[in-house]
């Protein structure tokens, strides 16, 4: 119904979404079908203009306490979940899972809990309920570790996959400058720039570059491979 017209939708207060509370077990076409339809869901409401807070309900999906059970197929929801607030940022989005657990207290428990939630203002992306207590995430900053030798070492060998690419050719470029390294560059394609290799070479590297892809076995094998 929401597909059949571009029209923008009326101020919504909460839409929420049950279906990651239905047991998946390990059906993987139907996790897959949870997934496109959820990210179908986040583009539809996304390209009507929609302001509303799109709650995902979900059984089984965090492993909080150790001893619930879990589906980790429903897993698949917390990329949407994610990606949607950041692609439309007038949808708020989030997760709330609750743990798999049978009789009349616990399922009045969960509805009390779950009223909480719908009522509430909070705005945290992820949240797991497991008895009475709430858990939520949250990141908090480390604390300066003591320095340990370099991870890079001058003149050393490094193998980069995908390396012909955009993110790969900037790290062989950084090797390339700062450590004078051997570099063997992989992809599908076994292409490169001409130029780029001229330049890394002249910074004082050997690079190689080779096809392979690395999801065949039999074409990544160290035999098929320069030492490094």
């Amino acid at each position: 119904m929401l597909e059949g017209s571009a029209a923008p939708l009326p101020d919504v207060a909460e839409i929420v979404d049950f279906r990651a509370c239905d047991p998946l077990g390990d059906n993987s076409a139907e996790a897959e079908r949870l997934l496109f339809e959820l990210a179908q869901l986040g583009r539809t409401l996304g390209a009507r203009d929609a302001r509303a807070r799109l709650t995902v309900l979900s059984i089984g999906v965090h492993d909080v306490i150790g001893s619930e059970p879990l589906e980790p197929l429903k897993s698949v929801i917390l990329g949407p979940v994610q990606v949607i607030a950041q692609e439309y940022p007038e949808l708020r989005c989030r997760s709330i899972d609750f743990a798999d657990q049978e009789g009349a207290t616990e399922e009045e428990r969960l509805l009390e809990q779950l009223a909480l939630e719908l009522a509430g203002e909070n705005d945290d992306a992820f949240i797991a309920w497991r008895g009475p207590h709430r858990w939520g995430q949250e990141f908090v900053p480390i604390g300066e570790s003591q320095p340990g030798p370099p991870r890079l070492q001058q003149g050393g060998a490094y193998l980069i996959a995908g390396g012909t690419g955009e993110v790969g050719r900037t790290i062989a470029q950084y090797l390339a400058v700062n450590f004078q390294t051997r570099i063997v560059l992989t992809s599908r394609f076994g292409s490169f720039d001409a130029t780029l290799l001229r330049r890394l070479e002249a910074a004082g590297s050997e690079v190689l570059v080779r096809r392979a892809d690395l999801a065949d076995e039999g074409g990544s094998t160290a035999s098929s491979m320069p030492p490094v």
